[in-house]
């Protein structure tokens, strides 16, 4: 009476592990390709003159 239930509880569990692991980070590579391919995507965002010290004092 409860293989059914153990059954549809395993199927579950291993279908969302799939989706999590595997078919939402291909979907999020897929819909942000065009972003990932530009060249300003390539650009440094490090101000020139940077120190750590600067760095850390700005954040907080």
């Amino acid at each position: 009476m409860l293989k059914p239930m153990a059954v549809a509880a395993m199927g579950g569990l291993s279908l969302g592990i799939f989706v999590a692991l595997f078919l939402l980070p291909c979907l999020y590579l897929v819909f942000t390709r065009e972003k990932a391919t530009s060249p300003e995507a390539f650009q440094p965002c490090i101000p020139e003159k940077a120190t750590l010290r600067e760095a850390t004092a700005e954040r907080f």
